[in-house]
C-alpha cells in the first residue's frame, strides 16, 4: 500500500537522522512541531510523533490534517477513519470524518457519517448544511429539501433562504410561492441581506404571483437599508 511504503520510508529517514538536515527531533519536539500547523507541513515529523504517541487524538487530527495541507486527501480519510473508529461518538471525529468523505466524492458513506452525527447532535446547524451539500451531490431532492427545513427551523439564515429558492423552484417539493416567500421573510428578519433585496424585488414588481405592495417593498427597503448600515 502506497501509504505504508511512504511511511516506512519517512521512518527510515527519521531513523537515520536526516529530516530536512536536521538532528532528530525528541517525541516533545516532533509533537509540538506537528501540532503548530504553520506553512506546509512536514508529515514525517506527524507520522513519526503518531508513531510515539498512537494514544495522542490531538496529535492524530494534526496528521489528517498534515496530509490535507499537501493533498493527500486518502490518507487523511485513513487516519479519520481510525479515530472515528476509537470514538464512535466522537461529534468532532464523525464531522471530520462525513466532511472529507464528502471531499473525495464518496458521497454515500459521507451521508452515512453525517446522519449518524446529527442523531448524536440533533441541534448542530453545521450537519444539516453539509448533509445538504452530499444529498445534492447524490441527487435527492427530497432529503435536501429535510434537512435544509431542519436547519432553518434551528434559526439558520442561510438555510432559510435556502427553503425561499428550493419551494419557490419545486426542489423536493411541489412549487408553493406563498411558502417560500414566508421563508425569504423569516431569512430577512434574521438578518439576510439577499432575502431582504428579494423581497423588496417581489413586492415592487409583483413577482411570484403577488400582487404590486409598495408599503410591503418599502417595509423591506427601509430593513435592507438598516442590515447595511449595520454592517
Amino acid at each position: 500500500m502506497a501509504q505504508s511504503i511512504r511511511h516506512a520510508v519517512y521512518c527510515g529517514i527519521a531513523l537515520a537522522g536526516v529530516v530536512l538536515g536536521a538532528p532528530p527531533a525528541t517525541a516533545g519536539d516532533a509533537v509540538e512541531q506537528c501540532l503548530q500547523r504553520s506553512g506546509t507541513p512536514d508529515v514525517t515529523i506527524c507520522e513519526n510523533a503518531v508513531e510515539r504517541n498512537p494514544e495522542n487524538l490531538e496529535l492524530r487530527r494534526a496528521l489528517a490534517h498534515a496530509y490535507v495541507e499537501i493533498g493527500d486527501f486518502a490518507s487523511a480519510v485513513n487516519v479519520y477513519e481510525v479515530i472515528a473508529a476509537d470514538r464512535p461518538n466522537d461529534p468532532q471525529a464523525l464531522y471530520d470524518l462525513g466532511g472529507s468523505l464528502g471531499f473525495i466524492r464518496r458521497y454515500h458513506e459521507a451521508a452515512d457519517v453525517l446522519e449518524r452525527l446529527a442523531r448524536i447532535e440533533p441541534d448542530k446547524v453545521e450537519t444539516y448544511r453539509s448533509l445538504a451539500i452530499v444529498y445534492e451531490k447524490l441527487d435527492q431532492p427530497q432529503r435536501v429539501l429535510s434537512v435544509t427545513r431542519t436547519a432553518a427551523e434551528l434559526g439558520d439564515p442561510v438555510a432559510m433562504f435556502d427553503m425561499f429558492l428550493y419551494l419557490r423552484d419545486g426542489i423536493g417539493a411541489p412549487s408553493d410561492n406563498s411558502g417560500a416567500i414566508g421563508w425569504a421573510e423569516q431569512a430577512a428578519q434574521a438578518g439576510h441581506m439577499r432575502a431582504s433585496k428579494t423581497l423588496v424585488d417581489i413586492f415592487l414588481q409583483g413577482q411570484l404571483e403577488q400582487a404590486v405592495d409598495e408599503t410591503r417593498a418599502i417595509k423591506w427597503a427601509r430593513h435592507l437599508h438598516e442590515l447595511r448600515q449595520q454592517q
